[in-house]
This record gives structure tokens, C-alpha cells and sequence, in this order.
């Protein structure tokens, strides 16, 4: 899967772009503050509909205008996809070959991605919110039910914050109620995380080994106060362990256990990545996992992401680079920012197939 086509109208400081992509690399080359990370933004946003940028969308549109359009071409295994968004303060439309979609459940996923930026590449050093979220945004693009899943799930635990603020017997027949919707909604949450902790520990180990020239040894543990072999047990040791802090729930109004509270963590050589760990190796974990991301969402949906790598390499010496590049490889689609002559002469050399453009003042050339 890879994006053969795209347009991009009125988003930041691009009036109009209509981009001819290969499926492999597509390096954007051009000094600081020209537009090449808002390209990656409008690919982000047409792939989530969301920003990583900002959580305010009237910010996006091109300055003196209300809306902007995004609109891919998508090719497949099988047939084609036209995708398109069009997004101002009235209107909110997206379209799956002319025909409009409603829901997000039914947009995330339609072409997978990952994103490398510098912020958020030190994954080892983020809240557990953070990681919860690297978790979803995969899981949610790789299996359909899941963000449907995780939107109920987000829905009921408010509504049980609520009953937890409130006395009275009619309330606490309604916390038993709504205590079962969410065991029933958090265990298969927390089966798919634990599913996709075991791969994701698998890959990002393998690639880690191959950024550090097998110096290094990464492992994930996913930290629950929930365990099990499957959803029963899971649902189950749930139920106890909800029943168990029951009293404090009462206490505190809020709930206690659940996926809504879990953490990653990462050991490097058995020490903790977080507290023994250089900036150099934080940002090799950091790759390793986004790679290990990547493969994750292709092993759940069979569909290969595509990689928006935004200004990476420049930080990073030219042997690792090189290193990186042929891990990185030429069999999926990349999206590469940068603003050094000398990286991009790297990857035209390294790699067969490299189309290039030029980006100045929102302007995007071949």
C-alpha cells in the first residue's frame, strides 16, 4: 500500500501542491521553515485526522482562508483508493471514493503510517500516557475493532467516575452495571496490548541489535495490575482486582485499575533504558521502536506503513546513518525531511530508487 498521488490545498503555508510519489523513498529537501514538515502534517492528517502538531484544527488552514483539502490516491493489492478531506470551520467532510464517512473508526487505517519526529523518538522518557497512545494509534490502525473498542471503553470509565462521586443505593446499583461494561470493554483492550507488546518487543529487540551492531539488548515490559493467559482470565483477575480497590475508588472518585492506567517500560542490557540510558541510545531505542511499530501494523493487517521521517539523520554520525538506511530499506514508502546536502547525496547513493523535491516558501518541486 502507498500513496501514488497527492494533493495538498491551503494547509499552513502551501497554496497548492499536487505531488507524483514513488513507493519507496521521497526526500524533501530545503532550509528550515519552507513546509517540509507541514507535507508530513497533511499526510498525518488524512492517514488519523489528526495533528501532531496541534490539537487545534482552525490553526492549520493557509493564512486568510477558512478550509484546506487533502486528497490521496491510494494503491493497493487490490483496487485503488481515493481518499480525500476537507476540513474549515463549517464543514468537517472525508470521502472513501466519493463516498463520505462519518466515523473514524472507518477512516484510521485506510493507509497505515508512522511518524519519526525528534520529539517523539524519546518514547523511553515519555509519560505512561504517551505510551498507552504509541500502543493505540498502532493497534487502532492495524485492527478495525480496536479504537471502537477503546472509545467505549473511554465512554464508560467516565461514567463510572460519575457514579463513583455520587452515595446512595441507586447509584451503586448502577456502578455494578456499568463495572461490568468496562471488564468486559478493558479485557479486550488489554488483549490486544498484551498481543501487541510480544511482537513489538520481538522487533524492536531485532532492530536494536541491528542499529548497535548487536552491542545493545532492548526489552519491553508492558507494567498491569491485570494479568492473564486469555480474556476469561483476564476479565476475571479484572473483576478482582476492581473489587480489591473498591474502598478507595470510593475515596478517591475516580477508577483505579484498568488499561487506562498501564505502562510500558524498557530495559537496555537489563538496566533500566530511563535511568542509565545516553541520549545516543534513548534515540536508537526510540527508531528501534517506531520500526518495531511499523512491522507490528503490518503483521496485524498485512498492510505495509508508510514512514514520515521528519529531519532524523542530522543528529546522528555517518556511519549510523548509513546503518540506518539500508535497515530503513526500499520496500515501503518514505517520506524524508531534511535539510543537509549531505544526507540527501547519502540516500541518492545508498538507495536505487529516490525521487526528490525541493520545498522553499511552500513551494514543492521536482
Amino acid at each position: 500500500m502507498w500513496i501514488k498521488d497527492f494533493t495538498i490545498i491551503d494547509f499552513r503555508n502551501i497554496y497548492r501542491a499536487e505531488l507524483e510519489l514513488c513507493p519507496c523513498w521521497n526526500v524533501f529537501f530545503g532550509k528550515n521553515a519552507q513546509g517540509k514538515t507541514n507535507i508530513l502534517e497533511a499526510i498525518y492528517f488524512l492517514s488519523t485526522l489528526r495533528s501532531f502538531k496541534t490539537k487545534n484544527i482552525s490553526e492549520i488552514p493557509r493564512y486568510g482562508v477558512e478550509s484546506f483539502l487533502l486528497q490521496a490516491q491510494v494503491e493497493t493489492a487490490t483496487t485503488p483508493k481515493k481518499i480525500k478531506a476537507l476540513y474549515g470551520k463549517s464543514k468537517k467532510n472525508f470521502f472513501l471514493n466519493s463516498e463520505s464517512i462519518t466515523t473514524i473508526e472507518k477512516i484510521i487505517g485506510l493507509f497505515p503510517i508512522v511518524l519519526f519526529t525528534n520529539d517523539n523518538l524519546d518514547l523511553v522518557m515519555q509519560s505512561p500516557l504517551a505510551l498507552r497512545r504509541f500502543l493505540d494509534i498502532q493497534l487502532s490502525q492495524s485492527i478495525p475493532d480496536y479504537l471502537k473498542t477503546l472509545i467505549q471503553y473511554e465512554k464508560v470509565l467516565r461514567f463510572r467516575n460519575v457514579l463513583l462521586k455520587k452515595e446512595g443505593a441507586s447509584a451503586r446499583r448502577q456502578l455494578k452495571v456499568w463495572t461490568q461494561k468496562l471488564i468486559s470493554l478493558g479485557s479486550g483492550i488489554y488483549k490486544a496490548r498484551i498481543q501487541a507488546i510480544k511482537r513489538l518487543s520481538i522487533f524492536a529487540r531485532l532492530n536494536l541489535k541491528k542499529i548497535s551492531y548487536e552491542r545493545e539488548e532492548l526489552e519491553l515490559q508492558y507494567v498491569s495490575q491485570v494479568d492473564g493467559e486469555d480474556e476469561v482470565a483476564l476479565a476475571k483477575n479484572y473483576e478482582k482486582k476492581l473489587e480489591e480497590s473498591s474502598l478507595k475508588e470510593r475515596e478517591r472518585k475516580y477508577t483505579l485499575v484498568g488499561p487506562h492506567r498501564d505502562n510500558l517500560c524498557f530495559l537496555l542490557d537489563k538496566r533500566p533504558a530511563n535511568k542509565f540510558a545516553s541520549a545516543g541510545q534513548r534515540k536508537s531505542i526510540g527508531i528501534a521502536l517506531k520500526l518495531a511499530e511499523a512491522e507490528n501494523i503490518k503483521s496485524f493487517s498485512a498492510s505495509e506503513p508508510a514512514l514520515l521521517l521528519d529531519e532524523i539523520f542530522n543528529e546522528l554520525d555517518e556511519d549510523r546513518r548509513e546503518n540506518l538506511y539500508k535497515i530503513f530499506g526500499e520496500k515501503r514508502q518514505i517520506f524524508c525531511m531534511t535539510t543537509e546536502k549531505s544526507i540527501l547525496n547519502e540516500i541518492l547513493k545508498s538507495r536505487k530508487s529516490v525521487n526528490v523535491f525541493k520545498v522553499e516558501k511552500g513551494n514543492i518541486a521536482k
